[in-house]
C-alpha cells in the first residue's frame, strides 16, 4: 500500500504497433529484393550456353561392386574425393578405359557427347560396350597383353 510504484509508461501502443509494421515492411522489401537479385543471377547463368559442353576430358575412378562389400558401382572424382553414381549427369561419355593389362580407346565421334547406353554392369561402359565391337569397331585396344601398341585382340578383363 505504501510502496513506491514504478513510473507509468507514457509511450503510445499505437505508435509501437506502427513501428513494428514499418520494420516488417522493410524486412519484406529486403527479402523480395534479395530474391529478385538471386533470380536475376540464376537467369544470367542459365542464359550462357557452354560452347565446350561435352568436349572436356576429366578422369574418374570406377569402383566395381562385388568385392570388399561394395553394393553398387560408383565413380570417385580423384581431385575432390567425392563419389558419384554411375547414372550421374556428370558423365557424358567415355574416352578410354584401362586396367592392369590393357588400354581401350573409344572410337566414337563425341562432338555432341558420346551416347553410351546407361544399362549394363558398368553403367554403360566397358563390359556392355565390348559387345559393340562388331558395329564399326567403336572400342579399339591400344596396348596388347605384351604392352605393344596396336594389339588386335579385344578381350577386356572381367
Amino acid at each position: 500500500k505504501y510502496t513506491i510504484k514504478p513510473p507509468r509508461d507514457l509511450c503510445s501502443r499505437f505508435e509501437q504497433e506502427q513501428e513494428v509494421k514499418k520494420q516488417q515492411e522493410i524486412r519484406a522489401q529486403e527479402k523480395k529484393r534479395l530474391r529478385e537479385e538471386e533470380e536475376r543471377l540464376m537467369e544470367a547463368e542459365k542464359a550462357k550456353p557452354d560452347a565446350l559442353h561435352g568436349l572436356r576430358v576429366h578422369s574418374w575412378v570406377l569402383v566395381l561392386s562385388g568385392k570388399r562389400e561394395v553394393p553398387e558401382n560408383f565413380f570417385i572424382d580423384p581431385f575432390t574425393g567425392h563419389s558419384y553414381s554411375t547414372q550421374d549427369e556428370h558423365f557424358l561419355g567415355i574416352e578410354s578405359l584401362w586396367n592392369h593389362k590393357n588400354y581401350w580407346i573409344n572410337m566414337q565421334d563425341c562432338w555432341n557427347c558420346c551416347k553410351v547406353p546407361r544399362e549394363g554392369e558398368l553403367g554403360g561402359c566397358g563390359r556392355h560396350s565390348a559387345g559393340d565391337r562388331n558395329r564399326g569397331k567403336q572400342w579399339q585396344p591400344d596396348l596388347g597383353e605384351s604392352g605393344t601398341p596396336g594389339h588386335e585382340g579385344f578381350e577386356p578383363s572381367p
